[in-house]
């Protein structure tokens, strides 16, 4: 039988019948048996194996005993930094796994066995030699959150990996690859995040990616894009992903038209949608913002638009309100990428003006008050309010709830949208006016975003935010606003021809309407 005596951390796992095997550093020559010894390794796993986590890195590994099936508790399987070609399809008997890494070897394929494991939830297979071909089935990794493959040889993008039964999966990284194109089909992982697809093979737009609202991390840097446009965007690392993702619903909506005898020029897209309208009522004198020039290098980018026909009532209304607490959460990053405004449009008056004043000299009645206040004391107020949060809370940092505040806290002007009697109705990121807010009885709602990031943010949340609100009163109409400058060049119109993919717009000019 084969001594033990060079193994300490064997010897002290089985006598105490320990849940952790950890082995790091040890090359295969420096101890007898070997590493790769199959006695040794009989010995390591023994039936009933109690071993819930084996962890194996920088042994120079080069196989692994079938009575690794032994060890049938094992969540957590680590065998980086080794030399392995081939992993055993015993493998796919320990279906209590969920965290496998097996990057940093000479792999070529994976078992097929592997598609049994469904509670895996994170997949680390990066720097080996494993092609497409070599993968197995994803449809049955029902918890996959992430999967790591970079720096591998695969041409093709694994067909099994645009399952819809892949409803977690997060974070995809097959950077360093030689893939070729990304099917539309992967727009059914509806809850990527994080994509990494740097150097490959990529040269089509990946339009599939434009439909992909939740993608937070994008890096599709050193591809050979025919698109002249696109490649300079995907290595631009100043670029966000909005902007990519909304260049990509564009030109997705141009190849649309193409094929479609360019029918949405004609405002009927109905090819482009499921059947699901919407009517707009376009170039309404009054439905119009003018940017001034002061507010360009503080908060410069901003649409705005009418909802007509909304029904609040209910419970609507707190779904209305919570929508909008949420996306200020989530997809603007606490306000700090954006932020959305929402009136009573029979409280003011239109059409509107954005600009920026000194912050002495800009007074709202603030959310939840009766009085005008400055902007300083209304910052200072919130400032106060969020460092006592921050003591109660036991914080090292303020609460990112609060961290949109000191985007502005130092800045001398402040952007503010005012109406056409001076009524100041919103402070972005800071408030909006308690004169202009919101009630059940509400039926018209001006609808404000904000960003000092880009016009293509603005887009972004503008349509998620209709989209959702849609959800919550189906019947809605909405009025087109024009943003122009001071020298009454176009910013940007909401609803635009590009906007919601997936509803047909129906546009009608206000003149003709009212003939």
């Amino acid at each position: 039988m084969v001594t033990l005596v060079e193994w300490p951390e064997i010897i002290t796992c089985l006598e105490n019948n320990r849940f952790e095997l950890v082995l790091k550093n040890v090359k295969a020559s420096s101890r007898v048996p070997s590493v790769n010894d199959e006695e040794l390794q009989e010995r390591a796993f023994p039936e009933k194996s109690p071993l819930n986590l084996l962890y194996i890195g920088g042994c120079s590994l080069d196989r692994l005993s079938t009575t690794i099936k032994h060890c049938a508790n094992l969540t957590n399987l680590v065998l980086k930094d080794n030399c392995l070609t081939c992993l055993p399809e015993e493998i796919g008997l320990l279906t209590q796994l969920k965290l496998i890494d097996v990057s940093s070897n000479q792999l070529v394929s994976l078992p097929q066995s592997m598609k049994n494991l469904e509670n895996l939830q994170s997949l680390d297979i990066a720097k080996n030699k494993i092609t497409t071909e070599g993968l197995f089935d994803f449809v049955g990794l029902v918890m996959l959150h992430i999967f790591e493959a970079s720096h591998n040889d695969m041409t093709q993008f694994p067909p099994s990996l645009t399952s819809e039964s892949l409803v977690k999966l997060h974070t995809v990284n097959f950077s360093y690859n030689k893939i070729t194109n990304l099917p539309f089909e992967f727009s059914k992982v509806t809850k990527l995040k994080d994509l990494k697809m740097e150097k490959n093979e990529l040269t089509d737009l990946p339009l599939c990616l434009g439909r992909m609202d939740k993608i937070r991390f994008l890096d599709l840097k050193g591809n050979p894009f025919k698109d002249t446009r696109f490649r300079k965007l995907a290595n631009d690392t100043r670029v966000k992903v909005p902007s990519v993702l909304d260049y990509l619903r564009r030109k997705h909506g141009e190849m649309e038209d193409g094929e479609n005898g360019n029918e949405k020029e004609k405002g009927n897209d109905d090819e482009r949608n499921n059947g699901d309208s919407l009517n707009v009522i376009t170039h309404h004198p009054s439905m119009r913002v003018k940017v001034l020039d002061s507010v360009s290098s503080i908060r410069g980018f901003l649409l705005t638009c009418v909802i007509r026909n909304i029904n609040l009532s209910g419970q609507n209304f707190r779904k209305f309100i919570n929508l909008q607490t949420r996306l200020h959460s989530n997809e603007c990053i606490q306000r700090t990428r954006a932020t959305i405004g929402t009136h009573d449009v029979s409280a003011l008056s239109l059409p509107l003006r954005y600009l920026a004043l000194p912050i002495d000299e800009l007074f709202i009645t603030a959310l939840r008050k009766k009085t005008p206040v400055s902007a300083r004391d209304l910052l200072s107020n919130l400032l106060l309010d969020s460092e006592l949060a921050r003591k109660r809370e036991k914080r090292s940092q303020v609460n990112p709830v609060h961290r949109y505040l000191h985007l502005v806290k130092d800045l001398p002007l402040l952007g503010c949208l005012i109406d056409s009697e001076g009524l100041v109705i919103s402070l972005p990121p800071l408030t909006n006016s308690d004169l202009t807010k919101m009630t059940e009885n509400t039926s018209s709602v001006l609808v404000e975003v904000s960003s000092s990031d880009s016009i293509d943010v603005c887009y972004e949340i503008m349509d998620i935010f209709i989209k959702e609100t849609r959800l919550i009163s189906p019947s809605i109409e909405m009025d087109q606003m024009r943003v122009y400058k001071e020298n009454d060049d176009l910013l940007g119109e909401y609803p635009s021809r590009d906007s919601l993919r997936g509803i047909s717009l129906h546009f009608q000019n206000y003149e003709e309407k009212k003939m």
